[in-house]
C-alpha cells in the first residue's frame, strides 16, 4: 500500500499538514516529539547502567512440628492450641 510513497508525495503531505495546522504548531509538536524521544533514550540508558537492586524479602518463620502420638496427626503448635476446626486454603 505504501510502497510507492516517494519524496514528492511526502512533500505534498508535509505542505498539507503545514497549511492545516500552521508552521508554529508543527514546529512545537516536532520539538516536543524530539524531547520525548531524548528523555526515553536517557531513561533506558540509565536503567541499563544501574546495578540490579537485590530483592528484599522477609524471612518466613518455619513452624515447629511435634511428634505425633499413635492415632494423631503431627500439627504445628499454633494448630494444636486453637479450638477452631482446621480448614483448607480459602480462595476468596
Amino acid at each position: 500500500m505504501f510502497e510507492t510513497i516517494g519524496a514528492p508525495e511526502l512533500l505534498i503531505i508535509g505542505l498539507i499538514v503545514i497549511v492545516l495546522f500552521g508552521a508554529g504548531k508543527v514546529g512545537k509538536v516536532g520539538k516536543e516529539l524530539g524531547t520525548s524521544v531524548k528523555e526515553f533514550r536517557r531513561a533506558v540508558r540509565d536503567e541499563e547502567d544501574a546495578p540490579p537492586q537485590p530483592a528484599v524479602t522477609a524471612p518466613s518463620p518455619q513452624p515447629q512440628y511435634t511428634v505425633a502420638q499413635p492415632g494423631q496427626a503431627a500439627l504445628p503448635p499454633a494448630a494444636t492450641q486453637s479450638s477452631e476446626p482446621l480448614r483448607g486454603p480459602q480462595l476468596f
